[in-house]
C-alpha cells in the first residue's frame, strides 16, 4: 500500500487524508456533470498532494495558493458545495517542462474513484529548462459515499 505524503498545512487547512493507491473496480462509470476549474503546468503548488475540497474556505485557499505566482489572482469560480466538491491533484515542482497532470472521475459501486494520470517526459525529449508545478482541480458532484484516489503514471518518449 503506497501512502501520499502531504504537507500538514494542506491537511490541516483541506481536511483531507492520504489515501491508498487502489485500482479501479471493474464496471467503473464515468461521473457526469463535471467541470475542469485548473488544468496548469505552473501553480503555487511545490509539493504533490491530492485533495477532497468540501467547503468554499478550503476552496479559496487552494485557488490562492494555485495562482501565488500571478498578479492579479483571478476571482475564485463560484462553487455550490453542498451538491459538489472539488477534487485536486498536484505533481509537486519538476525541474523542467513537459509534465502534465489530469483527473477522472469514476462511480464505482457506489464509491467515487479518482483517477489521476501523471505523464512526464522521457529522457530522450527536448522540454524548457523552466520549473513546473502541474496541478488540475475538477468540480464533480457530492458522492454519498467513499472518495479513493487511482494512481496512473505514464513516462512518453519523443
Amino acid at each position: 500500500m503506497r501512502v501520499w505524503t502531504l504537507c500538514l498545512s494542506v491537511l490541516a487547512v483541506l481536511g483531507c487524508a492520504p489515501v491508498a493507491d487502489p485500482q479501479l473496480p471493474p464496471g467503473g462509470i464515468p461521473v457526469d456533470n463535471t467541470e475542469q476549474l485548473l488544468r496548469s503546468q505552473y501553480t503555487g503548488f511545490v509539493q504533490r498532494s491530492r485533495l477532497v475540497i468540501r467547503d468554499a474556505d478550503a476552496w479559496s485557499q487552494f485557488w490562492s495558493q494555485a495562482h501565488s505566482n500571478m498578479i492579479p489572482v483571478p476571482p475564485v469560480p463560484s462553487i455550490d458545495f453542498t451538491h459538489n466538491i472539488v477534487v485536486a491533484a498536484t505533481m509537486g515542482s519538476r525541474s523542467n517542462g513537459g509534465h502534465s497532470i489530469r483527473i477522472d472521475p469514476y462511480v464505482a459501486d457506489d464509491d467515487l474513484y479518482v483517477v489521476v494520470e501523471e505523464r512526464s517526459p522521457g529522457a530522450g525529449c527536448v522540454t524548457t529548462a523552466a520549473i513546473t508545478t502541474p496541478a488540475a482541480a475538477l468540480r464533480i458532484p457530492r458522492p454519498g459515499a467513499l472518495v479513493t484516489f487511482v494512481e496512473r503514471s505514464e513516462t512518453f518518449s519523443c
